[in-house]
């Protein structure tokens, strides 16, 4: 079996990331967890002013695989060495809602019936 997502080597000046220091994973993340985006969000309105928006995503869907599309947990305060969380919340995919707060769409999936366009003459 083949998996996806190999760690990608980045080679080049580590001061460009523009961290206050380099995080470092304290331990590998299970090998169905992977990085998605780590990304620094300057935020004006608020006291701290800096956060790092981290999406972790498992990469095996329910019954691919017998062990790794379990369900993982993982300790969010010591996945870094140089970062501390004062706050964990959970986003839509996307990263622009945060899903507590976003209402999901529902489909009608009883019917493959086509609605028809109304005239407005």
């Amino acid at each position: 079996m083949d998996l996806f997502y190999r760690p990608l080597e980045i080679f080049g000046e580590i001061s460009s990331l523009n961290f206050p220091s380099l995080p470092v994973l304290t331990e590998p993340l299970p090998e169905n967890i992977h990085i998605l985006t780590m990304k620094k969000i300057f935020v004006e309105d608020d006291p701290f002013g800096v956060f790092i928006f981290l999406q972790l995503e498992h990469i095996f869907q329910a019954d691919e695989h017998s062990q790794l599309s379990q369900p993982v947990t993982l300790n969010l305060s010591n996945i870094f060495s140089s970062l501390s969380v004062e706050l964990a919340r959970e986003t839509t995919l996307a990263g622009n809602a945060w899903k507590d707060e976003s209402e999901r769409l529902v489909f009608e999936k009883d019917s493959n019936r086509i609605p028809q366009a109304v005239d407005g003459s």
